[in-house]
């Protein structure tokens, strides 16, 4: 969801009409290549300002650790995405 979670007259939007997935992942393992916010700010502080949104607005949470590649996170999440839509 990223910076969506600012403004909180987009929960609405978020949640219309779709389910919302948390892929929860350990910050160390998030980049701030080309993402000028968290370059300026810190991951670490963004996360801490958006957390509680993260958690509230989402209908699904799951929790990653790290992978050594990111094929294997990607067709993990999306076989947890699958299986929670069955």
């Amino acid at each position: 969801m990223g910076g969506i979670v600012t403004r909180d007259v987009n929960k609405f939007y978020v949640r219309c009409n779709s389910n919302v997935f948390y892929l929860e992942r350990p910050l160390t393992a998030l980049t701030d290549k080309n993402r000028p916010i968290s370059q300026l700010h810190g991951v670490e502080k963004l996360y801490s300002q958006r957390k509680d949104k993260y958690e509230t607005w989402c209908d699904y949470r799951f929790f990653y650790d790290r992978f050594d590649e990111k094929q294997d996170f990607y067709d993990k999440a999306i076989a947890d995405i699958l299986g929670a839509l069955k």
